[in-house]
């Protein structure tokens, strides 16, 4: 999620592309999760993105790890999809 103190000092063509950008991103993760890809970090970002607690407890008991990235999932599903 944006961080609130730096939503509230952007402007809001720029609070709209990070809208877009969080929307395509959950777009992509749903579909990789709908593909069967069951990787927890996948949940992780959904459940940060819509601030779902009870589905980011569920992600982090799985194994996801806090500090990954959203390049470095990119990566690492990169890397299994081959």
């Amino acid at each position: 999620m944006v961080n609130f103190w730096l939503y509230l000092i952007i402007s809001d063509g720029q609070k709209d592309k990070i809208e877009k950008g969080q929307k395509e991103f959950l777009g992509k993760l749903r579909y990789l999760k709908n593909m069967g890809i069951g990787d927890p970090e996948i949940d992780m970002f959904i459940a940060v993105i819509q601030g779902d607690e009870v589905l980011l407890t569920s992600a982090l008991e799985r194994g996801a790890n806090p500090n990954i990235t959203d390049a470095e999932l990119y990566r690492a599903l990169r890397k299994t999809a081959v």
